[in-house]
């Protein structure tokens, strides 16, 4: 049941110099962008030296029989952020290899095995080099199946698309997860669909 509970679960504005930090500029010490609301003292931060951020979907690794699911509800996931952040921090955009590629999507068993998804960073100094978004072969086979015994594929879907949403607010480099429930981040119940207001002004102190 906790497994089918995670499954199922404004304006921006710019800091005074009108944009984030460019690479030979100091990360802004937290509250100076006065960026409201935000959850900055929840978590860590860390941030990538350029946009856009290019992602690599490897098909193979997923199963073929919800092949088309898992690639529509992570694209969907993730151009939630994509449509948010274009115009403050840049684009997310899908690469046909993954060498082109910052991060990779992918289908395998991780640990803790009753986990749907987690992300994985390679953290450089002082920026993010790299990382994954691993969905959990272990725990989604588990849903698989419950949706070949009836279970909505539309709610299966709709929640692989807020995981989507949720790891990629990790991969941009919220580290953490806040107390909230009134955000995307928190970690006891995906209670949003993509990133609020407190979500991407977090992000933006990054």
């Amino acid at each position: 049941m906790a497994l089918l509970s995670a499954i199922l679960f404004a304006t921006i504005q710019a800091c005074d110099s009108g944009s984030p930090a460019g690479l030979d500029d100091p990360v802004p010490t937290y509250g100076e962008c006065n960026l409201t609301p935000n959850y900055i003292n929840e978590v860590d931060l860390n941030r990538w030296p350029s946009f856009p951020l290019r992602y690599y979907f490897d098909s193979a690794s997923f199963p073929t029989e919800f092949l088309a699911d898992y690639r529509s509800s992570i694209t969907d996931g993730i151009r939630r952020w994509h449509e948010l952040a274009v115009d403050e921090l840049g684009a997310i955009i899908e690469v046909n290899a993954q060498t082109d590629s910052d991060f990779l999507v992918v289908y395998r068993e991780i640990t803790p095995t009753n986990s749907p998804a987690r992300t994985f960073h390679s953290t450089g100094t002082p920026y993010l080099e790299g990382g994954e978004i691993v969905y959990n072969s272990t725990a989604m086979a588990q849903v698989e199946e419950m949706v070949r015994n009836g279970f909505s594929r539309d709610a299966f879907r709709r929640g692989l698309s807020s995981i989507a949403a949720h790891e990629m607010g990790h991969l941009m480099g919220i580290i953490g997860h806040p107390s909230r429930t009134d955000v995307l981040m928190g970690s006891s119940v995906f209670s949003q669909d993509g990133p609020t207001l407190s979500d991407m002004n977090t992000l933006i102190h990054a």
